[in-house]
């Protein structure tokens, strides 16, 4: 579970630092919103 909050952690710095929204995110990775809120949660 360790491993796990530290990756989801670590992209939502990731996200954070290139200034972009799940959304947008989203959009690059070619999921939905939703998916990208879950792997962060």
């Amino acid at each position: 579970m360790e491993q796990e909050f530290s990756i989801a952690l670590e992209l939502i710095r990731g996200r954070l630092a290139a200034g972009i929204t799940q959304a947008e995110f989203a959009t690059r990775m070619g999921t939905t919103q939703s998916v990208v809120a879950r792997m962060e949660s």
